[in-house]
């Protein structure tokens, strides 16, 4: 319907106002955040429109889509065709204008944001990083988050200021989410890693043979690495499994879990970081792997956040593919539901990291054997 802005206007003070700190924890967003949500998933939004705002534009599109149909009604004409070709054009036009006008909105935003917004921004863009949002919730897959897991998941994709945290953290240090990340006490980034790779070595049982968990590499003969390769005679790797890449070939790969709001990583690009932390990996496995193994290497790096590098996605591709090929299921819907696997795999992880109980667990003593003495003593006090 033309002219329905200002008719709009109250149902979006009841958006801002009611239903958007229903599910953000009581966050009230400010003019520019608001707007941020307005954006499609994929550009770091949740999709919430501003109806007053779009009202205008959608009309006018409306008015292209339907023009055909209208002429017919007009005319009173049932029998003449419509013409696909036009309608298909014009359907493509309108979401052009849809994309270049979310992309301005989102440019102008990017110019008002600091740089952990940027980063935040930037990973929410990734493929796969908000599929924990877009996915049905389908509890038999475990595609489900209860209430804190949302709150916070939206909080963790925004860098909006969670609720409930401690100030000081068990190690002794001040407790935020960086912090809460990178924080080795209670075993919650062990347990972060691990899930991934616990999941990318189930995955590879169905398309691979001679599966390992942790296969330690063989020790060195005298053999010359680079400075920087690990030549310790304990040295393993994350998971390894023959025939992934090559026919009979033992791929390995080994996981690593990084925080893109390190001080060392965000005044640099998320890509050049994901890169550095992918060379890294190679500079201590890969001359090993591919000289004494016989084999290849491949570093699968992720964020809590979402994301992952370019030796990761190939890695994804390919496994989805094979999985795609052995289930006899379409190749995109296995991308998708590797991608949703993944992506809540990480969003539970970072809730853990934030919300598990770091503390150390005080032993409660339990011998009954003395409890005549002690009954005893408590009687003389």
């Amino acid at each position: 319907m033309p002219n329905i802005k200002q008719h709009l206007l109250r149902l979006d003070e009841i958006v801002d106002n009611v239903y958007l700190p229903a599910f953000t924890d009581g966050h009230i967003c400010s003019a520019d955040e608001r707007l941020l949500l307005s954006l499609p998933v994929k550009k770091g939004g949740l999709a919430i429109i501003i109806f007053s705002r779009v009202a205008d534009f959608e009309f006018a599109n409306s008015r292209v889509a339907t023009q055909q149909l209208v002429e017919n009604i007009k005319n009173q004409d049932s029998t003449r065709p419509m013409d696909s070709e036009q309608y298909k054009t014009s359907r493509r036009n309108i979401i052009k204008a849809r994309e270049e006008q979310n992309s301005t909105i989102l440019q102008q935003l990017r110019e008002k944001m600091n740089p952990e917004q940027l980063r935040a921004n930037d990973l929410s863009k990734m493929k796969g990083a908000s599929s924990w949002l877009t996915t049905l919730p389908l509890k038999s897959e475990n595609f489900t988050l209860n209430k804190r897991e949302f709150y916070d998941g939206i909080s963790l994709r925004y860098r909006w200021t969670l609720k409930y945290l401690p100030s000081v953290c068990p190690c002794g240090k001040n407790f935020d989410v960086d912090h809460a990340m990178s924080c080795m006490k209670g075993g919650f980034v062990y347990r972060r890693h691990d899930d991934v790779r616990d999941l990318f070595a189930n995955l590879l049982k169905d398309v691979c043979y001679d599966v390992q968990v942790e296969p330690h590499l063989q020790s060195l003969t005298g053999e010359v690495l680079t400075s920087r390769a690990n030549s310790s005679d304990e040295a393993r790797l994350d998971v390894s499994g023959r025939g992934f890449w090559q026919r009979g070939q033992r791929a390995f790969f080994d996981v690593r879990v990084f925080n893109p709001f390190a001080k060392s990583h965000l005044n640099r690009k998320l890509d050049s970081v994901f890169t550095s932390n992918e060379n890294e990996k190679k500079r201590q496995y890969n001359q090993r792997v591919i000289d004494i193994e016989h084999g290849s290497f491949s570093p699968l790096v992720f964020t809590p956040y979402g994301g992952n590098g370019r030796e990761a996605e190939h890695f994804i591709s390919e496994l989805s593919s094979k999985l795609a090929e052995k289930k006899q299921l379409e190749y995109s819907v296995v991308m998708h539901w590797l991608r949703a696997k993944l992506s809540f795999n990480l969003l539970r992880s970072a809730v853990l990291c934030l919300r598990g109980s770091r503390t150390i667990k005080q032993e409660v003593n339990s011998d009954i054997s003395n409890v005549q003495i002690s009954n005893a003593i408590g009687r003389i006090e």
